[in-house]
């Protein structure tokens, strides 16, 4: 991924890797661990309702980790799991239906519904969308964070797909597009 380098005109190439919280789906050696596997601001929706999950949870986070990298800050992030759900529909609206009525999490959902922080600001589904907060991203860019942070599991890009979204394509063929100078760095996610 090219990110805005030192200047305006410079790009630099990020390349992301983490495996901190690696598991394989119905492993028994390596099995995924229950609700509380995901960093709360990079956790997707059905993790937070302790729906099952799959590979797709990495995309939502990886979505998260783009918008990110270009907002240098986190676009959508709650205070508690409750919070975290309630900014998630912020931008987004409202969880599908199947989701919800397949939760044993009805109740944060609910609360999620009417949330106020403890600042007291008062959570709306819809208040904040994602073209708002990415106002300034290109649109391609744009276009792949929307991909991958799809409220419904099975309506998000896999990571197939994502690495032939044209937002990589374009970026390979950039005349901006350079190797990268490898910067040690010792903050950690």
């Amino acid at each position: 991924m090219l990110v805005p380098g030192a200047d305006i005109n410079s790009r630099v190439l990020v390349r992301i890797g983490d495996f901190s919280c690696s598991c394989v789906l119905n492993s028994d050696e390596i099995g995924c661990p229950g609700a509380y596997f995901q960093t709360r601001p990079y956790r997707a929706p059905e993790v937070i309702l302790e729906l099952p999950y799959d590979e797709t949870v990495d995309m939502w986070s990886y979505g998260i980790l783009l918008a990110e990298l270009f907002l240098q800050q986190m676009p959508i992030f709650g205070e508690n799991q409750t919070d975290q759900l309630a900014a998630i529909m912020e931008v987004f609206g409202f969880l599908p239906a199947k989701m919800v009525v397949r939760s044993r999490k009805v109740d944060v959902y609910r609360s999620a519904l009417r949330y106020v922080t403890k600042s007291g600001f008062q959570r709306r589904p819809y208040r904040k969308p994602l073209s708002v907060i990415l106002r300034s991203a290109p649109a391609l860019l744009v276009d792949l964070i929307r991909k991958c942070l799809q409220l419904d599991p099975a309506n998000r890009i896999t990571s197939k797909d994502a690495l032939r979204h044209p937002f990589f394509i374009q970026s390979q063929r950039s005349s901006q597009f350079r190797r990268p100078r490898y910067i040690k760095s010792n903050y950690w996610f």
